[in-house]
């Protein structure tokens, strides 16, 4: 109808997170991309924002971002759309790694003397930092963000029942053997060194000095008799 046509005012502005592409004589709009938005009505797709680091878009036409959900991270700062245009641009964390607010741009690592084992599978194993576990008797993490804790080596153990993640941050947690004991195995086991039970003593002819792994041989001309 031509009353639609008569007046510059009949021409309209296009809604938020849409544009005419820079041309006139439009007669629709577009809408941005998916990955950008706009908050206002834009004069062509390269006015559309492309979407911050830990946000997406699925939509065209989009006024806003959504955010990446807890447990996952989207590390890229709004410089490629194509990192932005999908919930799965949104990656779950790896190994020792959490992210408990949503929107993250990176994940956590979990504090020294935790762990956390889960490698990008479930992201309910990633969304909050209690998804990190005190290190197991007999067992430290010196390093931050660790999928798994060191077993103490020879001549040593641990016999904190995970309750408390500063005795188990450091090698040195581990406990010595007294003197006149010994404790073989380096590392392989965690039940051989969860105990101090797990230090024996040293047989007749032999003696060891704390800590030690295995126990020495009096030299030729001495004995020792338990």
């Amino acid at each position: 109808a031509t009353e639609f046509h008569d007046d510059e005012s009949d021409c309209s502005l296009c809604d938020a997170g849409h544009h005419t592409n820079s041309s006139a004589g439009a007669a629709n709009c577009n809408g941005c991309s998916a990955g950008k938005y706009s908050e206002n009505p834009v004069v062509e797709e390269a006015d559309c924002i492309i979407c911050d680091s830990g946000k997406y878009s699925l939509e065209e036409g989009s006024t806003g971002c959504l955010d990446c959900p807890a447990g996952t991270f989207l590390q890229d700062a709004a410089t490629d759309k194509g990192f932005h245009d999908q919930e799965s641009d949104c990656v779950v964390c790896s190994h020792g790694k959490y992210a408990s607010a949503p929107a993250s741009p990176i994940c956590s690592d979990c504090a020294v003397g935790k762990y956390l084992e889960d490698n990008a599978v479930d992201i309910l194993n990633h969304d909050s930092e209690e998804d990190c576990i005190i290190c197991a008797t007999g067992k430290y993490a010196a390093a931050t963000g660790t999928s798994a804790c060191t077993i103490c080596g020879n001549g040593t153990y641990l016999v904190d029942l995970a309750t408390d993640a500063s005795l188990h941050d450091e090698e040195t947690d581990c406990t010595r053997c007294i003197a006149g004991k010994y404790l073989e195995d380096d590392g392989t086991d965690s039940a051989l060194h969860d105990e101090e039970g797990d230090c024996t003593i040293c047989a007749s002819g032999k003696y060891g000095s704390d800590g030690a792994a295995v126990c020495t041989d009096c030299e030729n001309g001495k004995y020792l008799t338990d």
